[in-house]
């Protein structure tokens, strides 16, 4: 499955470096070609063809023409990043234009090359770009959210803050928010998906305990791309708190856990400006 080719191999053993967690590569002494020894413990990361400066590694498991070469000077520098990433805003405002399915399927691609646990890849996509079912699933969620806002009563409340107060806590503050919702949703009001053209779910299977880091990986892959593709993005907590309900709409498998959910589309605000947000709370373990 993995040859390397000793005429092109610079001996540097990147490979092995490279290949630090399965030990796929075997090197009997400095300056020796590398052997790909234990292939059965490959991951298929691909690390090894893209550390290789002398192209001398081929692997079969992989599609070759899927390694390009990096163009590093089209890398924008630290403070161009920080102002693209920071220019990022959660879009709840769309155009009512239609996004090219080309663009959503770059979009996704880009997603599936996002880093999963142990290259897992165990992640899949549920796309809904119609709009009238977008907007009819919009309506089962506000109206699941309305029915729970009546069934957080007082003494409902005090019963829960006894096992869990911190989830006490959060639905107090989230039931104005659940009965707005639930009043806001019309024929034109779209008060979960903001009537966004485009609606993204990401799953992966539900014995995956690192299912949901894989899933956001992605996520975030696909909202940075879409940025630059001058799209924009929103996660849509209140979908993902009531799965169930988006599972039933769109089909997905039972064995499928619904990861994250959130919209895209063509933002109908321009932001000129970054916006302030507290600084980092962190500590220092050397401290």
């Amino acid at each position: 499955m993995i040859k390397i080719d000793g005429d092109k191999c610079k001996r540097d053993s990147l490979c092995l470096k490279a290949c630090c967690e399965n030990h796929v590569f075997v090197q009997d002494a400095p300056g020796e070609v590398p052997r790909a020894e234990n292939q059965g413990d490959c991951s298929l990361c691909g690390h090894c063809v893209a550390v290789c400066p002398g192209d001398a590694i081929t692997h079969s498991g992989m599609n070759m023409s899927e390694f390009k070469p990096v163009d590093l000077s089209a890398f924008p520098t630290p403070e161009a990043a920080e102002n693209f990433l920071f220019s990022m805003r959660s879009v709840r405002q769309y155009k009512k234009k239609a996004v090219p399915k080309e663009d959503i399927d770059r979009l996704l691609a880009a997603g599936s090359k996002a880093a999963s646990e142990h290259n897992s890849q165990d992640r899949r996509f549920f796309v809904l770009t119609d709009a009238a079912k977008i907007h009819e699933l919009s309506g089962k969620l506000t109206a699941h959210y309305g029915m729970l806002a009546k069934t957080l009563r007082p003494p409902v409340m005090s019963a829960i803050g006894v096992f869990a107060p911190g989830m006490r806590d959060y639905l107090e503050g989230s039931l104005p928010d659940m009965k707005r919702k639930a009043v806001e949703f019309g024929p034109e009001t779209d008060p979960i998906f903001h009537s966004a053209p485009c609606l993204i779910v990401i799953t992966s299977k539900k014995a995956n305990m690192l299912g949901k880091d894989t899933a956001l990986t992605a996520q975030e892959t696909i909202r940075v791309l879409a940025h630059a593709m001058g799209l924009g993005t929103c996660v849509s907590g209140y979908a993902i708190g009531a799965p169930s309900i988006v599972s039933k709409d769109l089909k997905i498998p039972r064995e499928q856990k619904i990861q994250t959910v959130f919209t895209l589309g063509y933002p109908a605000l321009k932001y000129r400006k970054t916006v302030d947000r507290r600084p980092p709370q962190m500590d220092r373990a050397e401290n």
